[in-house]
């Protein structure tokens, strides 16, 4: 048994030996331009174009229509995100990263450059948002809709909320219902 190892060992000592030869010699040969190589017509690819010329934009606008640019699927797939843990408290930025696939300092930086907003104020601000829906079309407390945004000090909700509105819930709910 010891001696398939010590031949082993020698074969791998000799394969390491052999490529640092091969190495060497490669390094003191002249480099000679190798000649082209001819190839079957069948599997000739064209030249590349020169970076140059232009796209056609009539190609560009029509492969790109019905799509969202990327910035946009970020943040629709961030919204998404919210949207499910909305009323979770506890939710964090780094339980955030994990859903998105993305790590902290990527997430923050691409967030910050879309929103000019840090990700524990991008979440503030959509729970506001939500809360602003909810007070327009539902009947529910205000203490019910700070719960269901994710918040669990009343108080903490409306100075937030007054912050984004200028109102505080109860005069935004007011308004809106006049506006009805």
């Amino acid at each position: 048994m010891i001696a398939v190892y010590i031949i082993g060992s020698i074969l791998a000592v000799g394969a390491i030996i052999a490529g640092m030869v091969l190495l060497h010699r490669k390094k003191q040969e002249p480099v000679a331009p190798n000649p082209p190589e001819e190839t079957p017509k069948e599997s000739a690819r064209p030249a590349p174009k020169p970076h140059t010329k232009q796209p056609n934009p009539k190609k560009v606008r029509a492969t790109l229509k019905d799509r969202p640019a990327p910035t946009d699927i970020f943040l629709i797939h961030l919204d998404a995100v919210l949207e499910r843990n909305l009323s979770n408290p506890d939710l964090t930025v780094e339980q955030l990263t994990n859903e998105m696939a993305m790590g902290r300092t990527v997430f923050f930086i691409k967030l910050k450059n879309l929103t000019e907003m840090s990700p524990v104020e991008y979440i503030r601000e959509t729970r506001i948002k939500k809360a602003a829906q909810l007070l327009e079309k539902d009947d529910l407390t205000i203490m019910e809709i700070t719960y269901r945004v994710g918040m669990s000090d009343s108080r903490y909700f409306s100075k937030c909320f007054k912050n984004t509105y200028g109102v505080t819930p109860t005069e935004y709910r007011q308004q809106a219902k006049k506006q009805k």
